[in-house]
């Protein structure tokens, strides 16, 4: 049994992840690096936080947005420059290269809760037992049209 299991292998997923390494927890991560954001958001799209508010946490801030920008000859500033869609989503497998080399390209497919714990079947088949869960999917999965605007593209 692991210590914790993380749903989604986004921003937060990913930030959650670098956080529990470095305390030495135990735990596995589940879902393709920034999936949404890579698969769901539109093309050519400029984040709405500023710069320096769209750092992925690692413990250390080792490696910001703006650290990340500079190493690679991007532009960038803390405020009044939109990050482009394109450099976040580097950003963001370049952070869970460097920090989450374990992240699991797998599926979660089911969770449920136990006795002890939580049990987690893969797409693969496999059965994961885990003490605690984070769940970091986003938005993605919650997304909901109201009926009155389903017509509309």
């Amino acid at each position: 049994m692991i210590d914790v299991a993380i749903i989604g292998a986004g921003p937060y997923g990913l930030s959650i992840a670098a956080h529990l390494k470095a305390r030495g927890v135990d735990f596995r991560i589940f879902g393709p690096a920034m999936d949404t954001w890579q698969n769901h958001m539109p093309k050519g799209m400029r984040l709405k936080s500023e710069g320096f508010a769209s750092s992925i946490y690692d413990p250390e801030s080792l490696l910001t947005l703006g650290k990340y920008c500079q190493a690679k000859g991007l532009a960038y500033q803390d405020q009044g420059l939109p990050v482009p869609l394109d450099t976040f989503c580097s950003y963001g497998l370049e952070f869970q290269q460097r920090f989450v080399p374990n992240l699991e390209n797998r599926m979660v497919a089911s969770l449920r809760r136990e006795s002890g714990g939580f049990k987690l079947s893969l797409d693969n088949g496999e059965v994961v037992a885990a003490r605690r869960v984070v769940i970091a999917v986003g938005l993605s999965y919650f997304q909901q049209m109201p009926a009155h605007l389903t017509g509309f593209s």
